[in-house]
């Protein structure tokens, strides 16, 4: 199991004081312990992997509700590849609905995303297509921001630089009153949703989320089963199915590349938000428009 990093970093700041007990014994992480858990996802989450996935919400404040599924595969925090289908309904919409089938590439610089919308927004007989990209850094440092409040898309960040601390700080700020129940192998936590005035606990707060449940598969230590929602039933359901762990030797690099379809424009987020995408003469390259 690996050592969780917090309680390293504590142990190596009571170093000297430990030396010179001989008989201070340390602390046995259990099972039956949150730490033990955050640990298991520590130790495998950052390894290369593919799996199916689902997720749903039902947002009855906002009428609307989601479902998607897909599949991803993810070699590094910066290189992955994946495509979603995703369906909405909500009143606001077009008719009620829309479908939205997603390509996800993480090419070592950015996130590129593609979205064909059906029916087209705009009015056509075609599908609306829409091409951005983002760059890593900006991802991470909206994961850091998102962090210091409530946590950063309710679970894990493939693109953290550090999957540890991540889930560690996830448990410290945004759960509370955590119990840990041991089903068939798996660990099944379950507590509060910390709520705050502002960011994601804001969110929370006007989608009256206060509960959540986690369950961590005892060999992969992958979060299988994540759910938030209240006393009166769940908000959000996120599954993971069909985990593989895989070689990196055996993906080609060139996997991880992506070519915007043609005539297509691409909405640079990075260069929207200030945080450059510019060529190396600081003019703007032609994908870079929007």
């Amino acid at each position: 199991m690996a050592t969780n990093k917090l309680l390293l970093s504590a142990l190596l700041l009571l170093s000297p004081a430990l030396a010179a007990q001989d008989d201070v014994v340390p602390a046995v992480v259990t099972e039956d312990s949150p730490a033990f858990w955050i640990d298991k996802m520590s130790e495998n989450i950052g390894k290369p992997a593919e799996f199916d996935m689902e997720m749903s919400m039902e947002m009855e404040m906002m009428q609307m509700t989601m479902k998607m599924e897909g599949h991803m595969l993810v070699l590094d925090q910066s290189h992955m590849r994946g495509a979603l289908s995703m369906d909405m309904e909500a009143e606001m919409m077009p008719g009620g609905s829309q479908h939205i089938d997603m390509l996800f590439v993480g090419d070592g610089e950015n996130l590129w995303m593609e979205m064909r919308m059906t029916p087209n927004p705009m009015g056509g007989e075609e599908p609306m297509i829409q091409a951005m990209k983002m760059p890593f850094a900006l991802i991470e440092k909206m994961g850091e921001e998102a962090m210091s409040g409530m946590g950063f898309n309710m679970g894990f960040d493939p693109t953290s630089s550090d999957l540890a601390a991540q889930a560690s700080k996830m448990f410290e700020t945004m759960f509370d009153e955590v119990e840990v129940e041991v089903v068939d192998g798996n660990g099944h936590l379950s507590g509060r949703v910390v709520s705050s005035a502002d960011g994601l606990g804001a969110q929370f707060q006007m989608l009256g989320i206060n509960r959540f449940t986690y369950v961590i598969d005892g060999k992969s230590g992958y979060p299988i089963l994540t759910t938030m929602g209240n006393e009166d039933g769940e908000v959000m359901r996120q599954s993971i199915s069909n985990l593989k762990f895989f070689d990196p030797k055996n993906i080609e690099k060139e996997f991880f590349s992506y070519l915007p379809p043609e005539g297509i424009q691409v909405m640079d987020l990075g260069a929207m938000m200030g945080l450059q995408a510019a060529g190396s003469d600081g003019e703007s390259t032609p994908e870079d428009e929007f």
